[in-house]
């Protein structure tokens, strides 16, 4: 298949699954953006007697998160599984897949980047296609009409795809063993290391105030997949990333932060848990990304992410 676009259907309003029947090992995705073996872990896990807490997030959350340490720690028992991905996946989508793994008791975490695609955005993006290489049946699980240039962003893959740089299939298993990048419940392995520069700043700028009611559209379309998550007994939270704060726009104030979680607590049917301001960290603790905290810090942010949840279900049981 060289070439497939969202004109292919234009004025076709009732299409709704796509099977991809002829999918390629993932030799064009590296260890850090694909996503099959998580989705493996998933399938393995599906029939489990013991609930689920299955973590979606950008790569933020493959950095932040511990999964071993944070189900050691949680006061209820887990299966916990770090599915961090790439930020430019819409949690709409993710969320999605993540359903058909999902039943009642289970648990729904969202740790969110502060951007179109986490926060509720319906329009595809070309990467998405490259982090689930491999796993192209995942897409025969979305509706995919529900979505703004699936087709064009494959499209976008194809043509990618051609500089990528190509790895032979067996160097990707290895890559991803036990002993290589990703354990079996999806936790990054490899030690990054801290920058140590308190100057560090790899490009982004994030504000967190005013702007973002002209994105009311966007968070409705959260509050179907929350409702979807309801119906199905489902619980689910959302709570926040790591966040370099030389990111923040220097004119950004304490209270421009508070008023856009005010802003997501009045607008989304979510729990919202833990606290925005704990998680800007200096600049120094950062491995190369201002959303990318190094190894000794996902043990930080994991442990205070446990203390939140924990906190949650009590809240949860006194109500």
């Amino acid at each position: 298949l060289d070439y497939l676009s969202d004109n292919t259907f234009y004025g076709d309003t009732a299409l709704s699954t796509v099977y991809f029947g002829a999918a390629t090992p993932p030799v064009y995705s590296n260890w850090f953006n694909n996503h099959a073996k998580k989705v493996e872990i998933m399938n393995y896990w599906k029939d489990s007697d013991r609930p689920k807490m299955i973590i979606l997030g950008g790569s933020s959350t493959t950095y932040a998160v511990d999964s071993e340490q944070l189900e050691s720690l949680l006061d209820k028992d887990f299966l916990v599984l770090n599915c961090g991905t790439n930020g430019a996946n819409l949690f709409n989508m993710t969320s999605e897949w993540a359903m058909r793994f999902l039943n009642e008791g289970d648990f729904l975490l969202q740790i969110i980047e502060y951007s179109y695609w986490q926060l509720g955005g319906v329009q595809c993006n070309w990467v998405t296609f490259r982090s689930f290489e491999g796993c192209y049946n995942v897409f025969s699980w979305v509706p995919v009409s529900r979505y703004e240039k699936f087709f064009d962003c494959f499209n976008e893959f194809l043509d990618a795809r051609r500089d990528l740089n190509e790895q032979t299939y067996e160097s990707y298993v290895h890559n991803l063993t036990s002993i290589g990048f990703y354990d079996g419940q999806g936790t990054l392995n490899i030690a990054t290391k801290p920058n140590g520069s308190d100057s560090f700043w790899s490009g982004r700028r994030i504000y967190l105030g005013g702007g973002w009611p002209e994105y009311n559209w966007m968070l409705y379309y959260l509050n179907v997949q929350y409702w979807r998550l309801d119906q199905m007994g489902v619980d689910f939270a959302m709570t926040f990333t790591p966040l370099n704060r030389n990111s923040l726009y220097d004119y950004q104030t304490d209270e421009a932060m508070d008023a856009f979680v005010d802003y997501l607590d009045e607008n989304l049917n979510v729990p919202i848990i833990g606290d925005l301001h704990s998680v800007i960290y200096e600049p120094s603790i950062f491995y190369d990304d201002d959303y990318h905290v190094s190894a000794p810090y996902r043990e930080i942010y994991t442990l205070q992410l446990a203390d939140d949840l924990n906190a949650y279900f009590v809240s949860e049981e006194t109500e």
